[in-house]
């Protein structure tokens, strides 16, 4: 189509990333209405239902590598363990988007929620019973992964479907907000209740944050996921459940996400620093451990000062202006890496605290960034199985924390922490260089 064909663009077709979209299109300066989608009724629901779950997710993470590296006094355990979890998200998180975009999403998280609390009730009756073995931790981390994968598309799709559109950026970064603030408590009080109680009672708080997820979704209302897909070239739109194959939707949705610039290398960007920079999280018990000679009261600290300042970042990002967002991501993305650096670079305790707060701002900044621009972008007919690609980072998080365990077997956590953190700076200054379309997303 030329520049003077009088047809309007087919529906379905990518909008030029240059271009913001029509949700992007307000006043600039700075916006201080931070908690504007807190107005909605339906939506406090959904935040209070997002901390339980995110709560659960945290503490569960983190309890999790505590006892396989308690187990085993092994890093490399750590990150096998993290890659049971991992390899289905990486291979289903697609279907859970199929899902996400066919069938009611908040049903979806119900069940996620009932099965996740189920699986941290047996962890707990193993470990009071001491009964738990390595194995054991193995095959619940395999169900939980797969649990997650079907699951989590449909927690991301959900919150602009409650929200609208009009309150789309402050929403998405609300929510990443609530995530980091359940970074900043819920490891915390994960390490603090194994360091007074054990790790027993600590799957099981796992399992009452779940049970408040669950509850707390009560209120909120059971929509039709997608309502209508436009149809090419105006032809009637067809109902997304109603669709011809689940096998056509999700090589439909992969397309789209190829076929859109912006989407595809915001997933790109996301993925690769999920397995170069994130897999500190994984392996932070350990690191405490190793590095600063610390047990869980110290691994309470670095879990609570990494929140903090995610916290922040994501607070300041939803009262930003939405204009140069893909610069934003890039730095941020840079930031992060090169924190990374200096971080592994000391084994003295108070400094380490202070850049792992460092560190948590910048983690927390790109991941909300990211968030945004992507929910921004796609249509909602795609949301469920492209947020579905996006959310597969988590498995990519798990499956770094294998490579950074055997690394850190090898060459020692310190090289392979920061190692890898160099890496993501160098690659985000090839990606600023070449690829300008990112530079100029708005």
């Amino acid at each position: 189509m030329t520049a003077a064909d009088p047809r309007p663009p087919m529906p379905s077709a990518p909008p030029d990333p240059a271009e913001a979209p029509a949700a992007a299109r307000r006043p600039r300066g700075l916006s201080l209405r931070t908690f504007d989608s807190l107005k909605q009724v339906e939506f406090r629901w959904l935040f209070l239902s997002v901390l339980g779950q995110m709560a659960g997710i945290q503490m569960q993470i983190l309890a999790r590598s505590y006892v396989a590296y308690d187990l085993t006094n092994s890093f490399a355990a750590i990150g096998i363990v993290g890659l049971a979890s991992a390899v289905p998200m990486l291979f289903l998180s697609v279907f859970g988007g199929v899902l996400a975009d066919r069938v009611p999403r908040k049903g979806i998280l119900q069940v996620g929620h009932v099965l996740n609390g189920g699986f941290a009730l047996l962890i707990a009756a193993l470990l009071l019973l001491d009964l738990l073995l390595i194995e054991h931790l193995f095959v619940i981390a395999l169900l939980q992964g797969t649990v997650i994968a079907l699951t989590i598309p449909a927690g991301q799709a959900i919150v602009p479907e409650v929200a609208g559109r009009e309150r789309l950026m402050n929403a998405v970064s609300l929510n990443a907000a609530g995530m980091s603030f359940m970074r900043l408590v819920a490891p915390a009080v994960a390490a603090g209740v194994i360091a007074l109680v054990g790790a027993g009672s600590a799957f099981l708080t796992v399992a009452a944050c779940y049970g408040v997820a669950l509850l707390m979704l009560v209120p909120v209302r059971s929509r039709q996921p997608g309502a209508l897909r436009a149809g090419p070239g105006g032809a009637p739109a067809v109902p997304v459940g109603r669709s011809p194959g689940r096998f056509n939707d999700l090589i439909e949705g992969l397309r789209y996400a190829f076929e859109h610039r912006v989407i595809f290398w915001i997933l790109i960007l996301n993925f690769v620093t999920a397995i170069l920079a994130m897999p500190y999280m994984v392996q932070l018990p350990g690191y405490v451990a190793d590095v600063f000679d610390g047990g869980a009261g110290e691994l309470a600290w670095f879990a609570a000062v990494s929140g903090a300042g995610s916290l922040l970042a994501t607070l300041v990002i939803a009262s930003l202006p939405e204009r140069r967002r893909g610069v934003l991501l890039l730095g941020a993305s840079f930031l992060f890496g090169l924190s990374l650096v200096v971080f592994a670079s000391t084994s003295v305790l108070w400094l380490g605290l202070l850049f792992m707060f460092v560190v948590g701002v910048w983690t927390a900044g790109r991941q909300a960034l990211a968030m945004v621009i992507i929910q921004t972008y796609v249509d909602d007919s795609h949301r469920g199985r492209v947020m579905a690609i996006f959310m597969t980072q988590i498995s990519m998080v798990l499956f770094g924390g294998f490579i950074v365990g055997l690394m850190a077997e090898a060459t020692g956590i310190q090289t392979a922490i920061g190692g890898l953190g160099l890496g993501l700076a160098i690659f985000i200054v090839a990606v600023a260089a070449f690829v300008p379309r990112l530079r100029r997303v708005t």
